[in-house]
């Protein structure tokens, strides 16, 4: 095969810079120019590796974008091509640095003679065809080409009117943010594009704002109150504004509100949702979520009138534990695509589907599934959608876009977590919200003198602490990138990583003889009990079914008590025959075992709201104590035992004004007392060392900003 001047051959494609197009086997390949661009850059330098800054500078040229725009751009060349990141055969990803062209490449011999004959010959050929016509037939032609001249461009317009979607996003894009003080949990674009509306929650109080994007002004829409917001939606008309508020209590249901986009008095038109809504294209219709979190019946999705609230119809329901969540009409109205699946037990278990308005019927959307969903919004002028979702063993809530046909292609890939996202009406710029975690691991005395010590940043919320004896310190901390176990003495020194996985690693509780550690990791698709020794090594997976997350070891070291990944009841697993039981039959976010391993505590909330705490035998599960916390308001969210066996260790949120307070409760007589106060920060793991003068604390909070995504031309 023969190639042209300033070709490439690689494989059975053909790339002809001249020409710019891409072929395979002889047929042309579709490809946006910038992702053209960059294969010719790494074709040109094949062999060697191309620096980021290098192709930020010579593909976007003055645009300002970021570097998601490369690692987007790469990952659709792989899929152009067939190549595979983990096994490549064209681009080889050199880490923190770029990316290299590794395929052998044939280039054609240029002949400088050759050329200059040919376009030598050229000129003379054109001259003889002028020379043809005679010179007072020239002024016909002009008429011809006044008339090829305004089809050409008739066709043209018509082209571009007919193929006027939303580019691929984010092929070229810029950032910027809207937002600083991490106060913004919900944001949308206005349909035509010149606007955005935003919730800004503060410690006590939370308001809703308007920015003009164009002059930067920001309006206050609805005054301060003392509530929470669950989420935000446009008419696509833009005159109105729904949006869904509740209480700062635990628990509370949100009722949704219609307004004018120009402000007014809100009125309530649908009660006890879960926040999420959505307007149908004609602006007639609502679409929301309920949750009675019945074992039947644990959420379902709902349609009514916009204007009332009134018509209101149940189009589909899940049993327990699965979730619906984000929600969004199709372009035409007729149906509700809706996120809907579990995410207890750490597996990929989320999907889109779509419900029929009038005949009910429910189909399934997506090939692959995700771990959670957390928006889902028409991209304006299309059929698509985008979404904000997180995939195992990835990290991070990305922002995708899936096609009519099902086809779903990431369009951020940094390290940012995004939690939900709308277009405007042309596609070309986004709105998002963007969030990321503040979390800390502190040490505080509690004798005097009484001091404080942050010991750990980056560590996993959720995940538990504890203390191995008096010095060692076990942690699930996410400082390098994945969920991993680590130890760490009280002093900071002596840190060292156990575990090095792509999954996530948590929940680690250390053997009575300090030689086993247990732990919960979803390495294998879903949480389950793992073991491995105190240095790391052995690491064995124990469940393969009904798996979760350790508690404590028996003080024989025979039982591993946990709590189930799936239904969150309290389970145990004999470590030398791996038979598992069923200890007792209560959903509770969080089980404490007793030091001597005869009693648990469980945090639960009264018919009436008020949170209260239950003390049971074990393995019977006969009760013992129940007692309420003196602001039993206050939702309980972690709760240990101290290691003498003597009290109750639990932190309580004040939702109101974003604290934690850590109570003490004894066992036998005697009153609570507070033992410490995190302001600004919620509380998600407490651990007290073995000698009780030390308290062990995960806390912080989550910030989340807008910002605009705006396509680059």
């Amino acid at each position: 095969m023969s190639l042209k001047n300033n070709s490439f051959q690689f494989g059975d494609f053909v790339l002809d810079a001249d020409e710019r197009v891409l072929r395979q086997d002889g047929k042309p390949l579709l490809l946006p120019p910038k992702a053209f661009r960059l294969l010719s850059v790494l074709l040109e330098n094949r062999g060697r590796i191309v620096e980021k800054d290098e192709l930020m500078r010579r593909v976007w040229e003055d645009a300002f974008v970021e570097e998601a725009n490369i690692t987007y751009t790469i990952r659709l060349l792989r899929k152009t091509l067939g190549d595979d990141r983990h096994n490549p055969r064209f681009f080889e990803t050199v880490p923190r640095r770029g990316y290299r062209f590794i395929a052998d490449v044939q280039v054609p011999e240029h002949k400088e003679d050759d050329e200059q004959a040919k376009n030598i010959s050229d000129v003379k050929i054109k001259d003889a065809d002028v020379n043809l016509l005679p010179r007072q037939r020239y002024w016909l032609l002009f008429p011809i080409l006044a008339v090829l001249l305004i089809l050409t461009g008739a066709s043209w317009y018509m082209w571009i009117r007919r193929s006027r979607v939303p580019p691929i996003f984010p092929t070229t894009f810029s950032s910027q943010k809207l937002t600083t003080d991490g106060r913004v949990p919900h944001a949308v674009i206005s349909p035509d594009g010149k606007a955005m509306i935003f919730v800004v929650e503060n410690e006590e109080s939370s308001s809703v704002w308007l920015r003009q994007l164009e002059t930067g002004n920001n309006v206050n829409l609805i005054p301060a109150t003392n509530d929470r917001y669950g989420g935000i939606a446009i008419s696509p008309d833009g005159n109105y504004l729904y949006f869904a508020r509740a209480a700062r209590i635990d628990g509370k249901q949100f009722d949704i509100y219609r307004t004018t986009i120009f402000g007014g008095v809100p009125s309530k038109i649908v009660a006890g949702t879960q926040g999420w809504t959505s307007v149908s294209p004609d602006g007639s219709r609502l679409s929301f979520v309920r949750c009675p979190y019945n074992d039947n019946e644990f959420c379902s999705l709902w349609v009514a009138d916009s204007a009332d609230g009134g018509n209101q119809q149940k189009l589909v329901s899940r049993s327990r534990p699965m979730r619906i969540s984000a929600n969004q009409f199709s372009s035409d109205g007729r149906e509700v695509i809706f996120a809907s699946g579990q995410s207890e037990n750490g597996s990929n278990e989320f999907n889109l589907f779509e419900a029929d308005i009038t005949s009910g019927a429910e189909k399934r959307l997506l090939n692959e599934s995700f771990f959670d969903i957390n928006s889902v919004s028409r991209l304006l002028g299309t059929s698509d959608l985008l979404i904000t979702a997180k995939r195992i063993p990835e990290h991070n809530f990305r922002i995708w876009r899936v096609s009519a046909d099902s086809d779903v292609v990431p369009l951020t890939d940094d390290s940012e977590t995004y939690s939900m996202v709308s277009s405007d009406r042309t596609g070309e710029m986004l709105t998002a919200v963007r969030s990321e975690s503040d979390m800390s691991l502190s040490l505080r005395s509690l004798s005097e003198p009484y001091h404080e010590t942050v010991l750990e940043d980056a560590v996993a919320a959720g995940a538990s602490v504890s203390f191995a004896d008096n010095e060692q310190i076990l942690l699930s901390s996410t400082v390098s990138g994945n969920g991993d176990i680590w130890s760490i003495q009280k002093n900071g020194i002596g840190k060292r990583q156990l575990t090095n996985d792509p999954g996530d690693d948590i929940s680690p509780v250390l053997s009575r003889n300090d030689q086993i550690i247990y732990f919960a990791s979803n390495r294998s698709g879903q949480i389950q009990i793992w073991r491995m020794n105190a240095d790391g090594s052995d690491q064995t997976q124990l469940t393969q079914t009904d798996g979760g997350f350790p508690l404590s070891v028996s003080p024989n070291g025979k039982w591993v008590y946990y709590q189930h990944g799936l239904t969150r009841e309290l389970w145990r697993l004999e470590t030398d025959t791996l038979s598992r039981e069923k200890i007792y039959s209560e959903h509770s976010y969080k089980y404490a075992i007793s030091p001597d391993g005869t009693k648990a505590a469980l945090a639960e909330r009264s018919n009436d709201g008020k949170a209260t705490i239950r003390i049971i035998s074990i393995p019977g599960g006969e009760q013992a104590v129940v007692f309420s916390p003196e602001k039993n308001e206050d939702p309980v969210w972690e709760i240990e035992w101290s290691p003498d066996g003597s009290a109750i260790l639990y932190s309580q949120h004040n939702l109101k004004d974003r604290s934690s307070t850590i109570i003490e409760q004894p066992f036998g007589r005697g009153r609570p007392k507070v033992i410490a106060n995190i302001h600004d920060s919620f509380v998600y793991c407490l651990s007290m060392s073995q000698d009780l003068k030390t308290l062990a604390v995960v806390h912080g909070r989550f910030r989340r900003d807008a910002v605009l995504l705006n396509v680059a031309r």
